[in-house]
């Protein structure tokens, strides 16, 4: 069962849920500033949505490496960090399996961040759209495995 609601039962202004989306766009299209524009924004009003923020502040640190942005890089990651530590919500984080590896592999880079990179180098919980299902047990298999 997930803890993230989806963003409109959430109570996450429309705007800033786009802002985000755009902002994925963008960085997908390399148009890596606009994506970063767009993630800053999106951000903003993901503030009371602790694992939504945290998805989309790692997008942005992301798309600022990408744009050159080396000092803002390292001020997003403090904030992240900071979010991190305060919530602990980035099991619950739902980004794609490249993105939270690049980001992981970001944070890794950086100088400042070990405590970071080692808190989230922890596999994150399965989003329901990738979970595996649970394997069905037979009544062959149950009695093999009871004895």
């Amino acid at each position: 069962m997930s803890c993230i609601l989806p963003a409109s039962e959430a109570g996450i202004h429309p705007f800033y849920v786009s802002r985000l989306t755009v902002g994925k766009e963008a960085y997908r299209a390399a148009r890596f500033q606009e994506a970063v524009d767009d993630l800053r924004i999106g951000c903003f009003g993901l503030l009371e949505q602790p694992p939504i923020l945290l998805e989309c502040t790692a997008r942005l640190a992301l798309a600022q490496k990408a744009a050159g942005r080396a000092a803002s890089v390292d001020e997003t990651l403090r904030r992240f960090n900071e979010i991190e530590s305060r919530f602990g919500a980035w099991k619950q984080v739902d980004l794609e399996l490249p993105i939270r590896a690049d980001f992981v592999k970001l944070v890794k880079e950086r100088k400042g961040f070990d405590a970071l990179a080692a808190a989230i180098s922890v596999p994150a919980v399965p989003s329901a759209r990738t979970a595996t299902p649970a394997p069905v047990i037979t009544p062959n298999l149950r009695k093999k495995i009871l004895g």
